[in-house]
C-alpha cells in the first residue's frame, strides 16, 4: 500500500508551535491507522510505503521546534533531494513540451506551438516558483495566445516591482503593479490572483491584455 503526503500536510507556510503539534499528531494518526489496517488484513505493517514531499527545510524546522523530531525520523527513511528547476535548465524544454500538449488538448488549441525565442526566455528565467510556476505560465500562454504561435511577449515571467514612495504613480500604473504583484505572489496561478484582487478570472484576463502583461 502506498500513501502520499505533500508539503501542505507536513508543514504550513506560516506555522506556530500549536499548529505544528496538531499537524504532526494528525500525520502520526494517519500512519497508525494505515499500519492497523494492514495488520487486520493479515499483512505486515512494513508493507506500507509512505511518500512525503516538502519544499521546507525539515531538519532546520526540527532544530527550531517547528516540526516534531519523532515524526521527522518516522518518515525520513530514505531522502531524495530534487534540485530546483533553475539548477537543471536542460529539463525545462521537456516540461514545456509536456505542459504545452496538456493545455492545448485541455483548451482546444491544436496546432499551437512555441516560438524559439519564447523557449529561450523560459530557459533563461530562474523560476522561483519552480515547476508549478512553469506549469501556470504555459497554461496562461495557451489561454491568452491570439495566434497559433506563443511568442516571448505572450509569456508572463517578470517579477513584480515594488512601488516607489518617492514617486506618485497614476491610477493605471497602480492597478498594473497590483496585478503584477498578485500574479507573482500566487506563482502565476491566475485563479488565485483574481481571488486576491477581488475580481473574476475573465476580468483579470481582460486587464492583463489591456496592460500587455
Amino acid at each position: 500500500m502506498t500513501a502520499y503526503m505533500d508539503h501542505k500536510n507536513l508543514a504550513n507556510e506560516v506555522i506556530d508551535g500549536v499548529r505544528a503539534v496538531q499537524i504532526a499528531d494528525g500525520v502520526h494518526r494517519v500512519l497508525d491507522r494505515i499500519a492497523s489496517a494492514e495488520q487486520h488484513a493479515g499483512r505486515d505493517a512494513g508493507s506500507v510505503r509512505l511518500l512525503a514531499a516538502t519544499n521546507r527545510n525539515l531538519p532546520e524546522m526540527v532544530a527550531q521546534s517547528l516540526f516534531r523530531e519523532d515524526l521527522f525520523y518516522r518518515i525520513n527513511t530514505i531522502q531524495i533531494e530534487i534540485p530546483p528547476l533553475r539548477n537543471r535548465r536542460e529539463d525545462i524544454a521537456l516540461f514545456v513540451d509536456y505542459f504545452l500538449k496538456k493545455y492545448t488538448d485541455l483548451y482546444g488549441r491544436p496546432g499551437l506551438i512555441l516560438h524559439p525565442q519564447a523557449l529561450e526566455k523560459l530557459a533563461n528565467y530562474d523560476w522561483p516558483g519552480n515547476i508549478r510556476e512553469l506549469q501556470h505560465t504555459i497554461e496562461k500562454a495557451v489561454i491568452l495566445a491570439e495566434k497559433n504561435v506563443i511568442r516571448a511577449s505572450d509569456l508572463f515571467i517578470r517579477p513584480g516591482k515594488a512601488l516607489s514612495f518617492s514617486e506618485v504613480p497614476n491610477l493605471e500604473e497602480v492597478e498594473r503593479q497590483a496585478i503584477l504583484a498578485a500574479i507573482t505572489q500566487n506563482e502565476g496561478n491566475l485563479t488565485a490572483a483574481a481571488e486576491q484582487l477581488g475580481v473574476s478570472r475573465q476580468t483579470l484576463y481582460n486587464k492583463m491584455k489591456r496592460f500587455n502583461l
